[in-house]
């Protein structure tokens, strides 16, 4: 088989994977499909309500705090989402990988399927709500948009850890709520960043700062963070994505033959 013939099966792969886990996971729920769109909006209202009654405040006077926040949520679900769906479906996939040997990176396809197919929706509640609120957004929002695909292979760039382990432990699963809740609150995305302090340390030199809220501030037209420190995050995250790979490749052999 040669390498376009190869790239064209691990695709159908990923994807009949993604499609069978996706009908499983939502049918035999009331809401359905709603449910994808539910997700960010419970995580979403509880903390920009909680932000503005405490004045959290937002990087411009001229974005309304609910659009700043909540633009900063969905930057992040969507980093975040590929980190969660590649050991989801990872897990879902066990008795395939115990009938049949099916490439290893059909998984991640999956995964960035259930990404894009979440980042679309994420898009559409953007512009409902600015639409809503009457936000204008700058010319520049179409940088924000060629940033989508950079963000969900950094966002890879943690799942591919995550998947093999969680193919043999439920720990990673059990710990990524935490995680998640670390790297939501460690970013400046609901909140401004402060002048002094440990906070401003931690986003200072948090590649994630750069990472989504630079996006965010094309998106509005602001540009008072340097474009160097956003190529420096994407740097970052690939150079682990890279050896992420490696480790994807050496660790999948050992889990698959740990559920034999």
């Amino acid at each position: 088989m040669n390498y376009k013939d190869r790239i064209h099966k691990i695709v159908n792969l990923g994807y009949y994977l993604f499609l069978k886990d996706f009908r499983y996971r939502y049918r035999q729920t009331f809401l359905g499909y709603f449910w994808a769109v539910l997700r960010p909006l419970l995580i979403g209202a509880p903390i920009i309500f909680i932000g503005k009654q405490f004045d959290l405040g937002s990087s411009s006077s001229s974005v309304p705090y609910e659009v700043y926040s909540f633009t900063g949520i969905i930057l992040f679900q969507i980093f975040w989402d590929v980190v969660l769906f590649p050991q989801w479906v990872m897990r879902r996939s066990r008795q395939f990988f115990k009938n049949v040997r099916i490439p290893f990176e059909a998984v991640l396809v999956a995964g960035l399927c259930y990404a894009l197919f979440n980042t679309s929706i994420y898009i559409l509640m953007l512009v409902a709500i600015c639409l809503l609120l009457g936000v204008k957004v700058s010319i520049l929002v179409l940088l924000s948009i060629a940033s989508v695909p950079l963000i969900l292979l950094c966002g890879l760039a943690i799942g591919i850890y995550f998947a093999p382990i969680t193919l043999v432990y439920l720990d990673i699963r059990y710990a990524l709520p935490v995680l998640s809740t670390i790297f939501m609150w460690s970013t400046p995305l609901v909140y401004k960043s402060p002048s002094s302090g440990g906070l401003h340390y931690i986003n200072k030199y948090n590649p994630l700062t750069y990472l989504l809220t630079i996006p965010r501030e094309w998106m509005f037209g602001q540009s008072d963070t340097s474009v160097i420190l956003f190529v420096t995050s994407i740097l970052i995250f690939f150079i682990v994505l890279f050896f992420g790979f490696k480790f994807y490749y050496r660790a999948m052999p050992i889990g698959i033959d740990q559920i034999l």
